[in-house]
């Protein structure tokens, strides 16, 4: 689960939607369990969720879906009982969190509580731009509904040694070196060049009878500091640098040399001279700001815990709400001034930093590490029916949450709401149509496992049809989605005979899930000045605290002063710039 920012509410309705899939399937095969082979009209096979990854926005999710096995999903599935600004779900931690920001029915939208000024009454300078503590109360509210609600079975599609990884970016880094000395005595002091490692990891399994904190860190719901720390883990992959405060983090110095052998591929003899040395200490605490900073899609990783579990046949699902598909490259232009070279620079810092070069080198690999698995990634993709057309249309902005950077989804629960059943959707139309194995009609082929109990009828009901590519080939789902197959054919049997009717019936079954554009109106933003202009004038006013008390007092005199003029004119400058970022995405109304 990639970073996202807000649009984190997208992931958290994939994630949403896979397991309300998953758990009809499972219950639909419990009911067939007695009857004989011939008979059964599910797909008997399993699946089983091993890992469970992200950075940022995908780290909460990831920790959150973990707890959730705890108690369970009540998938929100009904988009207009969920528009109601008091709806609270009576056991989804993902729709209250990402949708409803953990807040009750009468608190203030999101933007307002994090332009609150409650975090800068504590002692200290300013801890980030935007107020932190509405996350506090986010996973405070977590960790409550999980020690709170009655336990339920672990679900039988996940594994009960399921693992979380969780990216972090450390502000203090690691040392590494390479000797230069070459075993000549004579040298006066080693030489060497030394280097610094900031990307750090935390994984996390359900507690067990056989557990390597090494490894992983064991949780459970009867010791709490053992969730919190999988929470605090999660804050802290998403204290986005600067806007969110940072976080303190501490991991045994065994843990951290064990991921550095998992994911960097070192071997005990490195190992050994890093950790060995003193220069890390034990436990080894660091600040730790968002993990999308250095490592936003840790999709290597998770393959490298699949095969240090020694298992070589698996599917990976990347989500990620802001994919990067390339394109054609710019046609190039020198950069001569010192104007053209900021943002160029800045972008090639991050670029290079976030390249994944043991990913690349994993591509084509003939031995054991082969990227023979199969990857697959649920990104946004919204249609429209044009009617004037009678077609569909790709719409070009696809998320609410995805203006200002990612932020956009702050300003209003509808962007948040959109964005969660968006993901419901597309993880539905990616399980029905592309989560899938090509299977080969003709007697006695050779098709995958997961398919040798699978009936003829089962075939020619759960194909995808407009993928039959070839002669003798069809595709068949990894994930059956048991409604969406029904309602699916029932519209078809149920107007055989008149084309038109069924194709007129398959199409309002399409438009279901077509749902309108959030939007605000300008006045919402105009109505963000004020708590904008206090937040600001109090971070000029906490910036003092350290400073000579003739000139601190000075300074804030003449804060009072420029209230009425220089803040107003601040803010309403961001506003302005609010505002048409918002225009250029469709998410505020023109007029």
């Amino acid at each position: 689960m990639a970073g996202a920012v807000s649009a984190g509410a997208y992931t958290a309705g994939v994630i949403d939607f896979l397991f309300e899939a998953l758990q009809d399937w499972e219950a639909a095969k419990k009911k067939e369990e007695n009857l004989p082979a011939e008979e059964k009209k599910v797909p008997p096979h399993r699946v089983q969720i091993e890992v469970l990854g992200g950075a940022s926005a995908g780290g909460i999710t990831a920790a959150l879906t973990a707890l959730a096995c705890f108690t369970g999903i009540n998938p929100v599935d009904q988009p207009e009982d969920a528009k109601a600004k008091n709806f609270r779900p009576s056991n989804n931690m993902l729709f209250d969190a990402w949708v409803n920001l953990g807040a009750a029915s009468n608190a203030p939208e999101g933007i307002f509580r994090m332009l609150d000024t409650a975090d800068l009454k504590k002692a200290g300078g300013i801890p980030s731009l935007l107020n932190s503590l509405p996350i506090d109360e986010i996973s405070d509210r977590a960790l409550q509904h999980t020690n709170s609600t009655p336990k339920k079975p672990w679900p039988a599609f996940v594994a009960k040694d399921v693992e979380v990884l969780l990216t972090l970016c450390s502000l203090r880094g690691i040392p590494v070196g390479i000797n230069f000395n070459s075993d000549n005595s004579s040298w006066i002091a080693s030489p060497s060049h030394q280097m610094s490692i900031h990307k750090q990891y935390a994984r996390f399994t359900p507690k067990t009878t056989i557990n390597n904190p090494h490894r992983a860190i064991p949780f459970d719901r009867s010791e709490p500091e053992t969730l919190q720390q999988l929470i605090d883990c999660a804050k802290a992959t998403a204290a986005f640098p600067i806007g969110f405060q940072a976080r303190e983090v501490t991991l045994s110095r065994n843990h951290v040399k064990h991921q550095f052998g998992t994911f960097y591929q070192f071997n005990e003899k490195t190992l050994d001279s890093i950790f060995e040395s003193g220069t890390v200490p034990d436990p080894f605490e660091f600040t730790s700001i968002d993990g999308g900073a250095l490592n936003n899609e840790p999709f290597g990783e998770i393959a490298a815990i699949m095969h240090e579990r020694k298992i070589r046949d698996f599917a990976l699902i990347l989500v990620d709400p802001f994919p990067n598909f390339g394109g054609k490259p710019e046609k190039y232009k020198p950069l001569q001034f010192l104007r053209q070279l900021l943002f160029p620079i800045m972008g090639a810092l991050r670029n290079q930093g976030m390249l994944k070069e043991s990913d690349l080198r994993e591509v084509g690999q003939e031995d054991e590490l082969k990227a023979n698995y199969k990857k697959n990634m649920i990104y946004p993709s919204r249609w429209t029916y044009n009617d004037k057309a009678q077609d569909w249309d790709k719409c070009g902005n696809a998320l609410a949450c995805g203006g200002l950077g990612g932020f956009s989804g702050i300003l209003s629960r509808n962007f948040r709401l959109h964005d969660y059943f968006l993901g419901r959707q597309n993880c539905r139309n990616f399980l029905r149509s592309y989560f899938t194995i090509e299977y080969k009609t003709k007697p006695d082929a050779t098709n995958h496992a997961i398919f040798q109990d699978w009936t003829p009828e089962m075939v020619n009901t759960y194909k995808v049809a407009w993928r039959e590519s070839r002669e003798g080939v069809v595709h068949l789902p990894i994930i059956p989605v048991l409604d969406f197959v029904r309602e699916e054919n029932e519209k078809k049997q149920a107007f055989t005979d008149d084309p038109e009717k069924r194709e007129a019936a398959l199409l309002e079954h399409a438009r279901k899930s077509d749902f309108a554009f959030p939007t605000l109106q300008p006045s919402q933003l105009i109505a963000l000045r004020k708590p904008l202009r206090r937040r600001m004038f109090k971070m000029a006013h906490k910036a003092t605290n350290n400073w000579n008390l003739l000139i601190r007092w000075s300074f804030r005199a003449l804060l009072f002063v420029m209230i009425p003029v220089l803040f107003a004119y601040l803010a309403r400058r961001v506003i302005n710039a609010v505002q048409k970022d918002l225009v250029d995405n469709g998410l505020v109304r023109k007029g």
